[in-house]
């Protein structure tokens, strides 16, 4: 949990930067926050979260990948959902419960489907 939470500060410090000192759509800084978030988080993750002495290596990149586009594609259609008119929640709360969502649905497909096998 230690490392989503930083990959949450990296991306609600650049959301709330872009949208609040720049006045930028709450939709771009996503663009730019999810890329730098998810390096951090998959490298911190190997050291910390699931102690991988292995090597790294690209199977276990692509499925750290592959676990991310479902995780981040339920946080982004949560977003766009919170930020909508019909919700109606501010772009910093609307990407807290996203990320929250993410958060736990990553952790477990990670244990399962991404670090367990970097340790076979």
């Amino acid at each position: 949990m230690i490392v989503g939470l930083i990959g949450f500060l990296i991306e609600y410090s650049i959301v709330s930067l872009f949208v609040n000192v720049f006045a930028l759509s709450a939709y771009l800084p996503r663009f730019l926050s999810f890329p730098l978030a998810l390096l951090i988080t998959w490298q911190l993750n190997r050291k910390f979260t699931y102690r991988v002495s292995a090597p790294s290596s690209w199977s276990e990149f692509v499925r750290y990948l592959k676990v991310n586009g479902i995780s981040q594609s339920s946080n982004l259609l949560l977003y766009a959902i919170g930020c909508s008119p019909l919700v109606g929640l501010s772009p910093l709360n609307a990407l807290m419960l996203a990320t929250l969502f993410s958060v736990v649905l990553s952790s477990c497909l990670y244990a399962r489907f991404v670090f367990n096998k970097a340790k076979d």
